[in-house]
């Protein structure tokens, strides 16, 4: 079952996108409904790609590299909870961004979904 694009953009929190020492970090909240994330990444931003190993996932129920998801050790996401995704790389430059998600979860499979912020 495909959930449309428009919807999923309502889980990005606009205005979360941020420069860290070490990368840079976004926040997605959960609206829609509960689900479980099985699988993490790509992420890209504008033309750069970033692999599992590259983001963190910190949510009310715990930390997670992008990589330890999977079916053996999901990541619940319910219902207005907030997680926050930090990814390892060089800070982005002011401006607007492109970003794209693809997350695998145990209900729907691969969501893939883009929005636009600015930094």
């Amino acid at each position: 079952m495909a959930v449309p694009s428009f919807l999923l953009k309502k889980l990005y929190v606009k205005g979360s996108l941020k420069n860290t020492e070490n990368g840079f970090e976004l926040a997605l909240k959960n609206n829609l409904a509960p689900g479980t994330l099985i699988g993490m990444g790509p992420l890209t931003i504008d033309d750069a790609s970033y692999a599992p190993e590259a983001i963190h996932i910190k949510s009310p129920q715990g930390e997670w590299a992008g990589n330890e998801v999977s079916n053996k050790s999901p990541v619940t996401f319910g219902m207005n909870a907030e997680v926050k995704i930090s990814v390892q790389g060089k800070p982005l430059a002011p401006g607007e961004h492109h970003v794209v998600f693809s997350v695998m979860t145990r209900e729907i499979g691969r969501v893939e979904f883009d929005v636009t912020d600015r930094l």
